[in-house]
Order: C-alpha cells, then structure tokens, then sequence
C-alpha cells in the first residue's frame, strides 16, 4: 500500500460491470427546469389513479427525511436534511413520473495534499462523483460540488410505470460531509412505498474496499476522486449480486492497530463507532436491524505501512481480536468474516488472522470465520490498488462466502 490520504441479479452485477464503468465514464442528461412533486397527496394519488399519476400542479418536494425515501448506509438526519459521508451511501425511492431530480448540499472541495511515494501531491479537483441507476438502464455518473444545489438524476421515463431510483456516493469520507435535501419530480408525478431488501451487510476496510484507482489504467496513477468509484468496488457488486443492503464504512490509509503513515490515532476501529467519520464525528446507535454479516477487510495498512518500522504482530492481532469482540457486542447474530488483502503477497498477515479467528473461537464465538481473497496479481489499477477486473473477481468470493453461510 503505497499511498496515505492526509485530509480528513448476479448477472447484472458481473456481466454488466465492463459495461458500466464505460458508462461510468459520461455525463447526465443535460438539466432542465426541475420542478417539485406531489408530495403532499401521494396517498390520495396513489388510492385515487393506481400507478398511474393524476396530474395537477406543483406541490412542495419530499423532503430529505420523507418515509418514500430509503436510505442503505449510516445517515445523520436533521430538521433540514439527512448528512452523510461514507464511501457507498445510498439514497433510493420508487415513484411514477417521467422525470426525478435531486436537491444535495456537497462540501466544499478545496485543493488537498495526498502522499504518494512518500511525496504530496495537491489534488485540484473541484468535483466528486455519484452513480445513479434507473431500473435497469446503463448507471449514470454525475459530478457534484458546493457551487450547485440541484441535480436532474433522470428524463424522459415512462409515467404509466413505477421507477426505481438508487443514487450512490462514489468519494470516500475525507471528500466532505453531504447533505441529502430531499427528491423533486415534475406536476403529476407520485412517491411510492419504497422497495425493501431481505439481507443486510456490513463492510469494514480501508481503500480496497473504497474502490480506490478502480479506474485507473495501471499502477502508475495516484489517487484522484475521478478514478476512485464505489459503485465499482467489491462491496457494492456483491451487494447487487446479493440483492442485499450493504453499508461500506472504508478510509484509504487506515489500519487496526496502526495506520499506513504510522499514527495510531483515527484507526478504523475508531471510526467504525460513527455516523460521520470526520472529526469529531457523530456516533452511530447501532440500532436495529442489524446486518446479518460483516466483512473485516483491514491489516494492508498495519503490515505494509509504518513508515518502515516493524508491525507489533502480537498487538495486532490482541487489537483486531478487541475490534471482533466489538463487533459481536454489537452485533450479537451476525457472521463475522475476517479478509485476508489482494494487495499483500499470498501468505502475509494470513497467520496473525488464523490466530484472530481461533481466539475469538476460543471466546465461543461460533459465527466468526477466515475469508481468504485471491492475491491481485498485475490485476492494479491506481497505486497498484485492485483494477475493475479485480474487483470483480472479489466480488465473486465475498458473494459465495455469504451464500454459503447466509444461504442462496
């Protein structure tokens, strides 16, 4: 891991992948006047006219916190909005209309040094992409930043139908905290109960699981908000092969007992307890329901960083073996996998999380388990971080885990 950031159907999500980050790759629909829907009368609506919209004039938006808007991921919701930040978060609704925008307050994107090579690079990126997906039309990317406040997600729908919206966050939490607003459609256009998913997972990493450099062309790149996406990391491919819910709480450069500069301070751990990551954070309640299973995939930052200073292997494993404990308190039914890295060479680290697993076993936790990744080989994109390719390749494996224990 050479980087360290200082600021801050199955088939479809195989065979379509290529697909997608090509598409990935253009703009969304030119804007149009955006106008609010009916939110005020969706029962009425709904009773009175069936799929179908009525028709009429202009009604006040839905709001950021309105129950036809479902949210995947942790949120803070507010009087005025719902602020998130993690990489993955995921804002969906169903509704009937020929057109949808989406009102976001996004943070400002300053320029901000990354190390790469133990050099700074000052990124200038003024924007930070989300991927929408409609039904199942191609995913769209849009870029976002403070400058604007609303953003047409879809046109040209067909308004005798019921639509299914997901619009996800593809930048990683140092990007800044959002603010979700609320959805508009156009006069006529109707909220409906939103679609609800039987399984529910939880994924803890680092920059793999962000999707870092997932769009680079090899390893030579560094990191940049355009070629880092999470639409197109092995957690969300496993979770739309799974047709599961799948909260990514993932940082580049941060580890378990110690982060890829060295710190010991801000590590996953630590923020695995927030809403909002950033400093000084906002805890999360860890209320029901909770996910049936929970992906560790962390230790590339403690073995490969440190700024060349040896791992203290036994406090690594003592402080991942806490973190299990943790997440078992939390999390009283769930599977816990413990990953083994594609980006560290085949055998390392692989010892000290056989030993996390047992002692956790030993503590009679009985749901707790090794899942061992394929190495990525020349498979890199950015920073040798895993290519498209290989993410795909992970996504099958985390995919058969799951089944396996969570059942087809």
């Amino acid at each position: 891991m050479r980087f360290f950031i200082e600021k801050a159907g199955a088939r479809s999500a195989y065979a379509d992948a290529r697909h997608d980050a090509r598409q990935l790759m253009r703009g969304p629909p030119a804007p149009r006047r955006r106008l609010a829907a009916l939110f005020a009368l969706v029962a009425i609506s709904i009773s009175a006219c069936g799929a179908r919209a009525c028709g009429g004039g202009a009604a006040p938006p839905a709001p950021a916190a309105a129950p036809e808007i479902r949210f995947v991921g942790r949120f803070d919701h507010g009087d005025g909005g719902s602020r998130f930040a993690w990489s993955g978060s995921t804002i969906e609704a169903r509704f009937v209309a020929k057109s949808i925008a989406m009102r976001l307050r996004a943070a400002p994107l300053e320029p901000h040094a990354v190390v790469v090579d133990e050099k700074p690079v000052l990124l200038h990126e003024k924007t930070t992409t989300y991927t929408v997906r409609v039904d199942d039309r191609p995913p769209v990317a849009i870029q976002v930043s403070h400058e604007r406040a609303s953003y047409e997600l879809a046109t040209g729908l067909d308004d005798g139908k019921p639509h299914d919206i997901a619009i996800s966050r593809d930048a990683e939490a140092f990007a800044g905290v959002h603010e979700f607003l609320g959805l508009d459609l156009p006069p006529g256009g109707v909220f409906l109960p939103p679609r609800s998913r039987a399984r529910r997972v939880e994924i803890v990493g680092d920059s793999i699981s962000c999707g870092y450099g997932v769009l680079g062309a090899d390893a030579r790149c560094p990191f940049t908000y355009e070629t880092e996406r999470a639409s197109l990391a092995y957690p969300a491919l496993a979770g739309r092969a799974l047709d599961a819910d799948v909260t990514t709480l993932c940082w580049s450069g941060r580890g378990v007992l110690r982060n890829y500069d060295g710190s010991t301070e801000e590590t996953m751990p630590v923020l695995f307890e927030r809403t909002i990551p950033t400093p000084p954070g906002v805890p999360w309640a860890f209320r029901a329901p909770a996910p049936d299973a929970v992906i560790v995939a962390l230790g590339t930052n403690d073995f490969a960083g440190g700024k060349g200073e040896p791992l203290d292997v036994p406090a690594f494993e003592a402080t991942y073996v806490r973190f299990a404990a943790r997440i078992r308190e939390v999390y009283r039914d769930a599977w816990i996998f413990v990953a083994t890295s594609p980006m560290l060479g085949p055998g390392v680290a692989r010892a000290s999380l056989d030993r996390v697993v047992a002692r956790r076993a030993e503590a009679g936790d009985r749901r707790i388990t090794l899942l061992e990744l394929e190495h990525q080989g020349s498979r890199v994109g950015c920073d040798a971080h895993p290519n498209a390719e290989m993410h795909r390749i992970l996504a099958r494996q985390v995919e058969q885990a799951l089944r396996a224990k969570l059942g087809p």
